[in-house]
């Protein structure tokens, strides 16, 4: 055996304050784990709203509320981005998602527009 065996053994306290730091490690890794797994979904969630009305556009499920309810979830997504960002959850991915919100709702905007201007 070795010497840090033979101390381990003979003396309780010793153990018990080695159990304790591996257990303070364990949970420490755990954490970090949880809290990677957290990080990579806040930076994927940002990016649900435009690809949600994207889907919705092309889809035209809602006949001619389309445009509107488009414009509208692309709002939600920007208003989340933004909170996101000033909170430094996801910075990254709401950026970018501030970027791609925006010109996704100019374009709807547009379109929006054109399906006044012909009457649709």
């Amino acid at each position: 055996m070795f010497l840090w065996q033979i101390c381990l053994v003979a003396h309780p306290k010793i153990t018990k304050s080695f159990q304790f730091k591996v257990s303070n490690q364990k949970e420490r890794l755990t954490k970090k784990m949880k809290n990677k797994d957290i990080s990579k979904f806040q930076q994927i969630i940002p990016f649900v709203f435009p690809t949600f009305a994207l889907l919705l556009l092309l889809s035209g499920l809602l006949g001619t509320y389309t445009i509107p309810v488009f414009v509208i979830v692309l709002l939600f997504g920007f208003a989340y981005s933004f909170v996101s960002m000033l909170t430094k959850r996801a910075l990254i991915g709401s950026i970018i998602n501030l970027y791609v919100t925006g010109i996704l709702i100019f374009g709807g905007a547009l379109l929006y527009i054109m399906a006044i201007a012909s009457g649709v």
